[in-house]
């Protein structure tokens, strides 16, 4: 992460979730500065050819679903085949975003590929949700706002989210509470918050 370290210093970010509402986005709707996608939220952004730096956050990559709250894997988790149904291959010029716990194995390849280390890096828990890692991740980059959309869960209770064939179920619990968690990392940093 210390390539990205101040690289967009002053700018505002736009973190992309994956609530429904993203599906009604047009390329109008994004402001300058970087945007950090998460997970699958890349599929619906890239058709808008929106010019701005694209980062696509691909932390989910190992973890079995339904996993999360089992007994907890060895980390790094190296048993995985990558890419998997929870990750999204990127594509030049996106970079791309890995978690050194979760998806460190994923397109090794890849040469715009940044890796972070959640308990290192932001001092979270290595399992936190994507939320509150990519707003650590903007506050790194020196972005000075943030505009949260489709964050759904949030800003409308609709605890649905996209999937790649479609709008699935969704975690009511985990996504309020990765926005509350948002909101006061922002918050304790200085940063503006616009949710939409």
């Amino acid at each position: 992460m210390k390539s990205l370290r101040g690289i967009h210093d002053g700018e505002p970010a736009t973190i992309l979730g994956m609530g429904p509402s993203i599906l009604r986005l047009t390329a109008a709707d994004f402001g300058r500065g970087p945007i950090i996608t998460l997970n699958h939220a890349i599929l619906t952004l890239r058709p808008l050819g929106v010019p701005n730096p694209t980062y696509t956050m691909q932390k989910d990559g190992c973890i079995p679903h339904g996993r999360r709250h089992q007994n907890p894997p060895r980390i790094p988790i190296r048993c995985c085949a990558c890419p998997s149904p929870r990750t999204v291959p990127p594509r030049e010029p996106e970079d791309l975003l890995v978690s050194w716990a979760e998806s460190s194995r994923c397109f090794v390849t890849y040469p715009r590929r940044h890796v972070f280390d959640v308990e290192r890096d932001f001092g979270m828990a290595w399992n936190t949700m994507s939320a509150p890692v990519a707003v650590k991740i903007a506050i790194s980059m020196g972005c000075t706002s943030l505009r949260m959309l489709g964050f759904d869960a949030h800003t409308c209770g609709d605890t649905r989210r996209v999937k790649v064939y479609g709008v699935g179920s969704g975690s009511p619990r985990g996504y309020a509470l990765s926005a509350v968690q948002s909101a006061a990392i922002a918050k304790a940093a200085g940063l503006p918050v616009a949710w939409a």
